[in-house]
């Protein structure tokens, strides 16, 4: 009797895998369906999202630091205390010969790189470990502000 329990229940089983099959093609899609409600307002976002300052920095404009290292400082009214304390700064250069913008800080060839730093009013840039002088080459720098 026990058996006969399980493999009736074994023979509905494979019974009922085998009339579900598919039968035929895809009919057409249905209709679109209405419109769902509008949600809710979103938060209002900051008024200013950033703002992007372009400069020019000529070879003879970099500054000595000492040993190998230059500086060069631009000054900029935008860049404020708020901007300073809960806001951030983007630096990227392009030159001749680059396919685009480098983001900072960047590690150029035998080790020599760039890095900066802001506060209130300006950014300051730095051309590390260029054994040979400042860098040969003048190059366009975009400084982002970011609030």
């Amino acid at each position: 009797m026990k058996k006969s329990i399980v493999l009736l229940s074994f023979a509905i089983a494979i019974a009922s895998f085998i009339g579900c099959s598919k039968d035929g093609a895809t009919g057409p899609a249905g209709p679109t369906g209405a419109t769902g409600a509008t949600g809710p307002q979103g938060p209002a976002g900051p008024a200013t999202v950033a703002i992007a300052d372009s400069f020019y920095v000529a070879s003879s404009q970099w500054v000595s630091a000492g040993g190998n290292g230059y500086t060069y400082t631009y000054s900029n009214a935008n860049i404020t205390s708020a901007i300073v304390t809960n806001g951030t700064i983007q630096v990227e250069d392009w030159y001749v010969g680059e396919p685009g913008w480098f983001s900072w800080p960047d590690v150029v060839a035998g080790g020599a790189g760039y890095r900066f730093s802001y506060t209130v009013g300006s950014v300051t840039l730095y051309a590390d470990n260029f054994v040979s002088g400042p860098p040969s080459y003048g190059m366009s720098v975009k400084a982002t502000l970011i609030p």
